[in-house]
């Protein structure tokens, strides 16, 4: 990684340090704050660990003033608005094993529990090493005192330098005690580009069991940073044993070779470059995931050895609504995701027409049409290097949506200028008539055939009823 940076914190952080000390307290900052000062990175959180108990962290600052809030006292944590930042302070925590957990864990599928038991409970101490010896990576494991410098008992700095993910002692505690540290670990080597120590990887993968117990929407909000990362594409291949855990139907894309000259890659690696080439959207990362995830259910292999997977994206969206149930995603962002996978198949060519029905296709949803074209676009890249030629395509569609957008048009039956009111007042009965009476409106304004305007409209109604 070259040369560490310096580590310097905002002004009302220090004082809150200085205030803590002066009242007899240890403070220091800790961790995701230290890590990524010393990689030049912008920091996005900073938390303060202390030897005073919350409510000693409440009444001191609240009697200078703050506005602190208990967020989460359960586990010895404020949150102080110093007004420039809103700054968690929590008191130093130590894991203690709880006898008998274990053993409870290893008989789960005779017992059949739903939810992971916690190996070990945390206690409060006064000491910030015990804190720091609770933590999962190295990396993370350092502190920080404007007086003091850096703490660093576990070689962290070092692993930061060398660009390493190495668990704070020995690498299965660790994921015994919290098992989405196992994807934690996955989800940072897709983020920074680290590797991952092999004693913790090898931990790591054999404690991977352990995450079908751990609460779906803390894995989601893992899986969902570890695709959005900088490395997605090299994480996803290093990790899918673990990632299958939860997402079992991701498993036989591994090593499935798609036998045609369209793709050098089997469907796992063409999925994780696909991922890598998507802008780095949430909804986006997640359809380039899931957007062959059908291949293994609908492949086959003709006569002459060519392979083929009809209908692969109909049985992926029908695979991505279950992943996305599963993972607790919210209702909106799964109904998009489940849409683009089932549409990135579709052919949309770079005429007017057939962009607008394409916009039809998706109701009108304009953002998602340049969602599904980015998607498309990626995954053409990810092909063989002599067959990309979807993705220049993709490109010219998005100029001729822009040229359509400027015109005024409809692309929904909201968007005309006739409603069903309309259509009844023509004489035809409520119902499916009016419907399809619509629909037929629509598809003639897609088509140019008539515009949408009012007259124009009616008189087509008229023209249709009367045939």
């Amino acid at each position: 990684m070259g040369k560490l940076h310096d580590i310097t914190i905002p002004p009302d952080a220090a004082s809150i340090v200085d205030a803590l000390e002066a009242a007899g307290h240890e403070a220091w900052v800790t961790g995701s704050y230290v890590r990524d000062m010393l990689m030049g990175r912008i920091p996005h959180d900073l938390d303060i660990s202390t030897s005073a108990r919350w409510e000693t962290i409440r009444d001191l600052f609240s009697s200078q003033g703050f506005k602190v809030y208990e967020t989460g006292t359960d586990r010895g944590t404020v949150t102080v608005n110093t007004g420039a930042h809103l700054v968690e302070i929590t008191t130093f925590r130590t894991e203690e094993p709880i006898e008998g957990t274990r053993i409870a864990f290893q008989n789960a599928e005779h017992r059949k529990l739903s939810v992971w038991e916690p190996s070990s409970r945390f206690r409060f101490t006064n000491s910030v090493e015990k804190d720091l010896l609770r933590r999962d990576f190295t990396m993370n494991a350092l502190a920080f005192n404007p007086n003091c410098g850096i703490l660093d008992p576990f070689g962290g700095v070092k692993d930061i330098s060398n660009e390493t993910i190495r668990a704070v002692g020995e690498p299965s505690e660790r994921f015994w005690q919290d098992p989405l540290r196992i994807l934690r670990a996955a989800r940072f080597a897709s983020q920074l580009g680290f590797d991952v120590e092999s004693r913790t990887k090898e931990a790591a993968l054999a404690s991977a069991p352990l995450l079908k117990h751990a609460p779906a929407q803390r894995i989601e909000a893992e899986f969902a940073r570890l695709l959005q990362g900088d490395h997605a594409r090299q994480a996803i291949m290093d990790w899918i044993d673990v990632i299958g855990v939860f997402i079992p139907e991701a498993l036989p894309m591994k090593g499935l070779d798609q036998r045609t000259k369209y793709h050098i890659y089997d469907v796992l690696e063409h999925t994780a470059y696909t991922v890598s080439l998507a802008p780095q959207q949430r909804v986006l990362r997640y359809a380039a995931f899931l957007h062959d995830i059908g291949k293994p259910e609908v492949f086959r292999i003709d006569e002459e050895g060519v392979g083929h997977s009809p209908g692969h994206a109909a049985a992926g969206a029908v695979i991505s609504e279950q992943v996305c149930s599963r993972l607790k995603l919210r209702e909106d962002e799964a109904a998009e995701i489940c849409t683009l996978v089932g549409a990135h198949d579709d052919r949309i060519s770079p005429t007017p027409r057939s962009v607008r029905k394409a916009l039809r296709r998706l109701g009108g949803n304009v953002r998602m049409l340049r969602e599904l074209l980015e998607l498309k676009k990626a995954d053409a890249l990810a092909h063989a290097p002599e067959h990309q030629e979807r993705a220049a395509i993709a490109e010219e569609v998005g100029l001729v949506l822009d040229d359509v957008l400027k015109k005024e048009a409809a692309f929904d039956i909201k968007d005309l200028a006739i409603d069903g009111t309309d259509v009844i007042a023509r004489g035809v009965p409520a119902g499916p008539s009016v419907g399809a009476a619509l629909e037929a409106a629509l598809d003639a304004v897609i088509d140019e055939l008539v515009n949408n305007t009012r007259d124009d409209l009616l008189a087509f109604l008229d023209d249709r009823i009367a045939h």
